[in-house]
């Protein structure tokens, strides 16, 4: 999913907007296009100038997490709480299996039982591939929600960690985003997180 995190400084207040993938843009070379083939094309940079230059928004920066980096970073987490309901679980089965075989692992042991609604704390590669569920509910729109309640989870599971957790944490996650943001302004970042996830 692509997601617009923006920071203030002022309130302490970070506040995510999703973006949908088919939104109809047209690029630097006049030619119309989805912001996801954008992405395929053009990578982050011409995401962004997509972004900026169709819908107003200035980007300072970008993050890029894979599907394989996300159940590495759930997984050094500890899981994520999530409230599922039948048909999220249905259609996550296939997407189970999509992403086991893409990280290596045997995709029975990480099935949900479809009569098991409700809480369930989800390891890397369940949360992966409930973010990628796009039929359940109300189509790509909620496609765009699960994507930030995964972010939500997270900030939930880092808010509750110690400065050794934390750290810990940092040096699974760092390895597995690819950014534009300089490593001192990373570290900038990684100083206020504690008044942030508050």
């Amino acid at each position: 999913g692509i997601v617009i995190a923006s920071i203030n400084n002022a309130t302490k207040k970070i506040t995510l907007t999703s973006m949908m993938r088919d939104t109809r843009v047209i690029k630097p070379n006049g030619h119309a296009t989805k912001l996801t083939i954008a992405y395929h094309d053009g990578g982050p940079e011409l995401l962004i100038e997509c972004i900026e230059s169709n819908l107003g928004v200035d980007i300072d920066n970008y993050v890029v997490v894979t599907y394989p980096d996300v159940v590495k970073i759930v997984d050094a987490a500890g899981g994520i709480e999530m409230e599922l309901y039948e048909e999220e679980i249905y259609h996550m089965q296939e997407k189970i299996e999509a992403v086991s075989k893409t990280v290596g692992v045997y995709w029975e042991d990480y099935m949900i039982p479809l009569d098991q609604p409700g809480e369930h704390n989800l390891n890397g590669v369940q949360a992966a591939a409930f973010m990628r569920v796009r039929m359940a509910g109300n189509g790509d729109y909620e496609r765009t929600e699960r994507a930030r309640r995964v972010l939500i989870g997270l900030k939930e599971k880092v808010s509750d960690m110690n400065l050794f957790q934390l750290g810990k944490f940092a040096d699974v996650v760092l390895p597995c985003i690819t950014t534009d943001i300089e490593q001192d302004e990373i570290a900038q970042h990684l100083a206020k997180l504690g008044r942030y996830l508050k």
